[in-house]
C-alpha cells in the first residue's frame, strides 16, 4: 500500500494500482527512448504487473501502532512480503519468464541498507529468500540465453526504464496531484537519477503546472496522454471510531485523472 498524510486523512493507493499505473506509461514510452523491439511485449507486462503480489497483501490493511499510521510500502515488514513476492512472481512467469525475470531483477536491485530503512530493518531470516532468489535468476538468465553481452545490455536497459515507470508512478501516487515543486516529496525535488539511458546522465524533472496537469522535462512519451489511478481517502476520525479495516473498506476510491505533457 502506498500510504500518505494530510490533516484529517490518510490517502492510501493499492500497489498494484501504482502498477498497473507504471504499466501504462511504459506503453507510452517513445520509442527513442526504448531502443529496441526486442522482447518489448514482455518488458511492458513486467511493468504492468512488477507488484503482483501486493494484491493480496493490501486487501487487509494493518495499523502500525508506532507510527500511528497504515503501514505503507515504506515500513511493512520485509518477511511478510516474501511469501507474496514468491507467489507474484510464480505468476507473472507463467505470461512471461522474461518479465519473470526483470521483476525479480527489480526486487534484488535494492541494497540491504535500502532495505532497512524501507522496511524498519532487514531480519537476517530474509537473506535465505534473497539468495535463493538470486540463484533463480541466473539459472533463468541463462536458460533465456542473456548471458552475452547483447543480453546482459538489454535486460539492464529493460530494468532501469521499469525502474523510471515505478518512480514516477511512485510520484504520482504518493502525494496530491498539483503539489508544487517547493513541497515535493524531498527524493524528487531535483528529479529521477536513474541509470536510464536516454537522460545522458541527467534527471528527468516533472513538475505540476496545474492541479491536473504534470509535464516531464525532457518528454520521455509518444504523445501528451490523459491517465488516472484510484485512491481511498480515509478520514482519520473514522479509523479512530470504527478501526482502519472497516473505515477502509466502507471508504469508496476516488479516481485521479491527469494529463502527462
Amino acid at each position: 500500500m502506498i500510504v500518505y498524510s494530510t490533516e484529517h486523512h490518510f490517502v492510501m493507493v493499492k500497489q498494484y494500482d501504482h502498477s498497473r499505473l507504471a504499466g501504462e506509461l511504459a506503453k507510452l514510452l517513445h520509442m527513442n527512448v526504448i531502443g529496441s523491439r526486442t522482447r518489448l511485449e514482455d518488458f511492458q507486462l513486467a511493468v504492468m504487473e512488477h507488484d503482483r503480489g501486493w494484491i493480496d497483501l493490501d486487501e487487509v490493511p494493518l495499523w502500525n501502532d508506532i507510527r500511528h499510521k497504515p503501514y505503507g510500502v515504506e515500513d511493512l515488514p520485509l518477511l511478510l512480503r516474501l511469501p507474496f513476492y514468491h507467489r507474484g512472481l510464480q505468476e507473472i512467469g507463467e505470461l512471461s519468464e522474461y518479465a519473470a525475470l526483470l521483476v525479480g531483477l527489480h526486487y534484488t536491485s535494492f541494497q540491504s541498507g535500502a532495505l532497512a530503512y524501507m522496511v524498519g530493518g532487514f531480519h537476517e531470516r530474509a537473506m535465505p529468500h534473497m539468495e535463493r532468489l538470486k540463484q533463480e535468476q541466473l539459472q533463468m538468465t541463462k536458460k533465456l540465453g542473456l548471458l552475452n553481452h547483447d543480453g546482459a545490455q538489454l535486460l539492464e536497459h529493460h530494468l532501469n526504464l521499469l525502474q523510471l515507470c515505478d518512480e514516477l508512478s511512485l510520484y504520482l501516487c504518493a502525494q496530491d496531484p498539483g503539489t508544487s515543486k517547493n513541497k515535493e516529496l524531498l527524493p524528487y525535488k531535483e528529479g529521477f537519477h536513474l541509470k536510464s539511458s536516454f537522460l545522458d546522465g541527467s534527471a528527468l524533472v516533472p513538475e505540476w503546472i496545474s492541479p491536473d496537469q504534470l509535464q516531464l522535462t525532457p518528454f520521455p512519451l509518444q504523445k501528451q496522454q490523459t491517465l488516472s489511478y484510484p485512491a481511498k481517502i480515509i478520514a482519520k476520525t473514522r479509523i479512530h471510531e470504527i478501526g482502519l479495516v472497516p473505515a477502509y473498506t466502507e471508504t469508496a476510491a476516488t479516481v485521479r485523472t491527469f494529463t502527462i505533457c
